[in-house]
Order: structure tokens, then sequence, then C-alpha cells
């Protein structure tokens, strides 16, 4: 029993990340390979003490958690907190940098190519339904809505 209260060292949050990361490279995506991508990164984010590792986490949690409808909004949410921490003064640069070739975190560009894709998908279902109800006065509509001042 004292096995599975034991906390886990930064190389071995780190090993279980590079696992996660082969499992999505080698599995099929499905919904079991969703929780048990929660799993394992629960039980890291829990007790990390590291600044990469956590936002590591973070990252791949914003990714596994937008394929679900119910938390589509906490996973923009999430994606554009790891955006905007890159302004933050703290953690200090040495810090942030000690793992980070251990990890395959992306940087501040691949970041914000990734959070625009997000907005335009967390849209598309609304602007389907829209269409499927209004027709093209829909489209039409919500252009004029989104480009007032």
């Amino acid at each position: 029993m004292d096995n599975l209260n034991k906390e886990l060292s930064v190389w071995d949050q780190i090993i279980v990340l590079s696992l996660i990361h082969h499992l999505q490279k080698t599995t099929p995506k499905d919904d079991l390979l969703g929780e048990q991508v929660t799993a394992y990164l629960r039980s890291i984010m829990d007790k990390s003490q590291n600044w990469l590792v956590y936002s590591m986490c973070l990252y791949v949690r914003s990714l596994n958690e937008f394929v679900r409808s119910k938390t589509k909004e906490r996973s923009l949410l999430q994606l554009q907190s790891l955006i905007d921490q890159f302004n933050d003064k703290k953690p200090k640069a040495y810090e942030r940098i000690k793992h980070y070739y251990s990890l395959y975190y992306p940087s501040f560009l691949e970041l914000q190519k990734v959070n625009p894709v997000f907005f335009v998908l967390l849209l598309k279902s609304p602007l389907d339904n829209g269409r499927k109800v209004y027709g093209n006065w829909y489209d039409n509509e919500f252009i004029r809505i989104i480009c007032q001042d």
C-alpha cells in the first residue's frame, strides 16, 4: 500500500509523460486512451513540484480534453494560460528550462498556432447548428456581428 501513495520524482514524472506521448502516437484515439491519459496526468499533477512538468501536464490535458464537448472551454482556457505564462517573471529562466530537453514541451509560437485552431473548432458546432436552422442568413449575420467595433 505504501508504494501507491509514494511521491514520484521529477524524473519519474518525465518518464510517465514520455509514456503518455508514446501512447498517443501509437494507440488509436478512443475514449479508453483518453481516460488512461487522464489517470496518468492526475497522478503527476497532484504532486508535481516542477514548473515545466506541471506545464507539460496542462498542455497534454488541454489537448486531451478538447475532444470532449463538456471540457472544451476549460481546455481552451488552459491553453491560453500556458501562452500567458511565458510573460511571467517567476519562476526564473533557469528553473523553467531545467528539464526542457527531457520533455517535448511546445515553443511559444507552437502554442500560439494551436490556440486559434481551438477557437475555430469551438465555434464550429454552434455555427453548424445555426446553419441547419437559419440557412445562409445565419452566416452573414454572424460575420456582421463579429466584425462590428
